[in-house]
Formats: structure tokens, sequence, C-alpha cells
């Protein structure tokens, strides 16, 4: 996936090339001619502001393949680091047998962080090329959203941020896959609790509206410049870089997040009021009108979105507390 990244980082330099090529091909023509027609001049200015458009565009994708190569790095330094100590401490039999057992489980631990990164990599790769499969079915949202909001509570916990929410309506059904759709309240809430203080607070709403069903995550934390809203759902887009105050992750979840919603026909957006005022994601999906349904169909989708989220939330609640 690496490797796509770079691939996609540097994508727009062949258009900005053409561009070259056009202008310098419209400066030939326009010079021979001894005496430019106005239309000719206009031609031109519009090809400059296009070629200077593209360089803008070339430069900011480079940086965020670099930007995205060191977050990479810094993602599995960490987790490897840890494997290979513990697993070369085991071989050398210098573990009693609790601590074989911690070191088993740490080594465990950080695996299924590795398995983590690299399902979101592939994941955002297939909803890119259009190869990410989706099983719709009838869905109750509000299931997916307590399941997931049950599972993040130690998170929230762990960082000292509060989690609650405020729901409408008792139910709100979409037509949509459960796992899909967990993946999206996940990443969204998950990002809440990561970018606010101890202290803050992070709400989940859920709220019909006409032929739509709303779900809002509004959080107390470190807010986005208004500059920066247009990128914050691009691929390895990252809050902020800089070294006294650097967050953990690859800028994948909100990409990805956005892209799940719109395979589910929905839309999702991001405002705030910049930066320290915290901010608000809200996602839209399509109601489905309610058919009746068994016992055991009402339960599926939310006990398989809270057996997916378990180890998600087991790796964030570690990694918060330490290792």
């Amino acid at each position: 996936m690496a490797g796509g990244a770079k691939l996609s980082a540097i994508g727009c330099w062949p258009r900005f090339e053409l561009i070259n090529v056009k202008v310098r091909r419209k400066v030939q023509i326009v010079t021979g001619a001894g005496l430019p027609m106005k239309e000719s001049l206009d031609e031109l200015q519009a090809l400059l502001e296009f070629e200077r458009a593209a360089r803008i565009e070339a430069e900011r994708a480079g940086r965020l393949k670099d930007e995205f190569i060191e977050a990479l790095g810094q993602e599995l330094r960490p987790p490897l680091n840890s494997i290979l100590g513990w697993s070369r401490l085991m071989e050398l039999g210098r573990l009693d047998a609790t601590e074989t057992q911690s070191a088993g489980q740490t080594i465990s631990r950080n695996a299924r962080h590795l398995a983590h990164l690299v399902d979101d990599l592939l994941d955002l790769s297939a909803v890119t090329s259009g190869k990410i499969r989706v099983d719709p079915e009838e869905t109750d949202i509000c299931e997916i959203v307590e399941a997931a909001l049950d599972i993040l509570q130690p998170m929230a916990k762990a960082k000292g941020v509060q989690l609650r929410k405020e729901f409408s309506k008792p139910d709100c059904l979409v037509f949509g896959d459960p796992h899909r759709l967990q993946q999206v309240i996940w990443h969204l809430v998950s990002n809440a609790i990561k970018f606010t203080p101890r202290g803050g607070l992070a709400l989940v709403t859920l709220r019909s509206e006409g032929s739509d069903c709303e779900i809002s995550v509004t959080d107390t934390g470190t807010g986005i410049a208004s500059d920066l809203l247009p990128f914050v759902f691009d691929r390895f887009w990252r809050a902020d870089t800089s070294p006294e105050q650097r967050f953990s992750g690859l800028g994948l979840g909100l990409a990805l997040a956005k892209r799940l919603v719109e395979l589910h026909g929905g839309t999702v957006s991001a405002t705030s009021a910049g930066p320290n005022k915290g901010s608000t994601f809200t996602v839209v999906l399509p109601r489905v009108a309610p058919r009746a349904r068994t016992p055991d169909q009402h339960s599926t989708g939310a006990s398989s979105a809270a057996d997916l989220l378990k180890f998600d939330s087991q790796v964030n609640v570690r990694e918060l507390q330490g290792d």
C-alpha cells in the first residue's frame, strides 16, 4: 500500500507536465505570430493559471506522501520493537512463567494492532479502487451506535473523556452493511476521543430528519482551522504534524469513513469553530421503512458490530494506558 500511496501522491505530476508542454507550445505560437491576438493571450493566461494550480497541488501531494511515510514508520516501530524485544527475551529463557504469559499477551496485542493498520490500508485501497465488499441489509443504526459506544467507553475512561449519547428516536433503520457502518462509527467516535483532552466531552447524537437518519459526533477537543476543513477527509491527512502536538495515526480513518458512507448513499461533513473549539462530524444516511423481523434477525447487526469492535477497543485502551 505504501507503494500505492506513493503513486497516488505523485499522480498529478503527469497532468502538470502536460499543462507545461501546452504552455510552452502556446508561447511559441504567440511569439512567432509577431502580433498576438487577445484570444491567444487570454488562452495563454488560462494555461499559466492551470499550470500554477497543478504545481501547488503536486507540491501538496508530495508533502502528504512524505508525511504519510514518516507516520507509517512511527506507527509500525513501537509494536514491532515490542514484539521483537519480548520474543527475544522468551527465546533466551529469561522470563518466569508469569512474565512469559504477560509477554505473550503483549506480543498478541501488538500483532493485532499491526493487523488493524494493514486492514485499514487495504480497506481504503479497496474502496478507492471500487473493489470493497459491502453486504447491505436492513439495519437499525441505533444498535450499531449503541454497540460502538459500549465498547468505546473503556477507551474514553482511560483518556479521561466523558462519552455521552442523545437519541431522539428509539430506532432508525437504514439499508447497509452492519460491519462497514460500525467501522464508520468507530473511526468518528475514536477520533473524537483521541483529539479531546482529559476532562472533555464527546457527544454522539442520533435523530431522524425527514427521510434521513442523522448521526453527529461532537467533541470539545482541538478543533480544526477553517482553512483545513476542506482537507480533513483526504487520505493520509493528519490534524497536526508539529513535534510539540503530534497525534498517532496514519490519517486513514476519516478518509475511509467518508468513502464507506458514500457507498451507502449517504454523506459525511465536518464543521468546527476553529482551533481549540471542538468539532462536529455529521453522517446522513437514507432511512428505509421497517419490515417485520424475527428476534434473531433483530439482534444480528448489533452483536456482529460489538464482536468486531472488541479487539480494536482493547488495543486502543492498552495504548492509552501504556504497555
